[in-house]
């Protein structure tokens, strides 16, 4: 699980108690656009699998940083009410103006 979270255990962060989790493979950047994006870019399932590894990994209060894709997963996050220490996102259009 930790590879495909892409859990880096040596990082500084980590060291001060920090954990980085980067999912790795389902929002990789640079893809080719979706043949059905309103199947494929499900927000609400992204921020399933989210909410399903911050359970597995018992992290109470994430600290969620979203770019692109991600951004609008963390603000889904937020609007769900679940309990983050913190949030920030970048390079994340206005829904309905994907470049």
């Amino acid at each position: 699980l930790d590879d495909l979270l892409g859990i880096h255990y040596n990082s500084p962060l980590w060291q001060n108690g920090w954990i980085q989790i980067h999912p790795i493979g389902f929002l990789n950047g640079v893809s080719e656009r979706a043949k059905k994006p309103d199947i494929t870019y499900d927000i609400a399932a992204y921020a399933d699998i989210a909410e399903e590894i911050f359970k597995v990994k018992k992290i109470e209060r994430p600290v969620v940083f979203g770019w692109s894709l991600g951004g609008y997963i963390t603000l889904e996050l937020n609007a769900r009410g679940l309990p983050l220490a913190g949030l920030a996102i970048c390079g994340t259009p206005p829904l309905g103006h994907l470049p």
